[in-house]
């Protein structure tokens, strides 16, 4: 009998020190995932943010931080898209890279970010961008909801009034509008 609660103590402890070890894994893991969201980030041009850099960090990187609670979107030869929504952060790939290094990285609420040059995502303008940049470059692609300003290295995104035509541009509507989207591009 005296055997049978040996065991038993040892197996109850066994018990315990799995849970405690669990629990404090989860801990770690939610403490990542607070810190990361409620604090804001530089994003630089060409570059990245934090840790994450364009065409130096990997994939398997970014899974390994962020966990693997991602949408991944294949577009077959140009890129894969893993999307973290929860961050508001989507990074791209190309699938022919054998490393896997992201090329691109986009953000959007909920992400707190600011570029090197003070634009704040989801709070700026496009006319912040102008003064930032001394230009708007404006662009989109058929039926996008996004028209977008591109500079060396990032690109803005603000929503298309979907009430108007698509084309031509109604620059001082749009100029005012809240940037929703920032990227990060390398810029080769």
């Amino acid at each position: 009998m005296r055997a049978f609660v040996t065991i038993s103590k040892r197996i109850i402890l066994a018990n315990v020190a799995c849970l405690t070890i669990s629990l404090f894994a989860c801990s770690k893991l939610n403490k990542l995932s607070t810190d990361f969201s409620n604090r804001e980030h530089t994003i630089v041009e060409g570059m990245g943010f934090d840790n994450y850099k364009i065409d130096s960090t990997t994939i398997e990187e970014v899974i390994k931080n962020l966990g693997r609670r991602y949408k991944k979107t294949d577009h077959k030869d140009f890129c894969v898209e893993i999307t973290y929504e929860k961050y508001g952060l989507t990074f791209c790939y190309d699938p022919k890279d054998s490393e896997k290094k992201i090329f691109s990285i986009e953000f959007y609420h909920p992400f707190r970010g600011i570029t090197s040059r003070g634009i704040v995502l989801n709070k700026s303008t496009m006319l912040d961008v102008k003064n930032a940049y001394d230009s708007l470059d404006w662009y989109t692609t058929e039926n996008s909801k996004y028209w977008v300003s591109e500079y060396p290295g990032i690109e803005f995104s603000v929503e298309r009034d979907m009430s108007l035509p698509q084309y031509p541009l109604d620059e001082d509507l749009h100029a005012k509008k809240i940037i929703t989207r920032i990227e990060i591009i390398n810029d080769n």
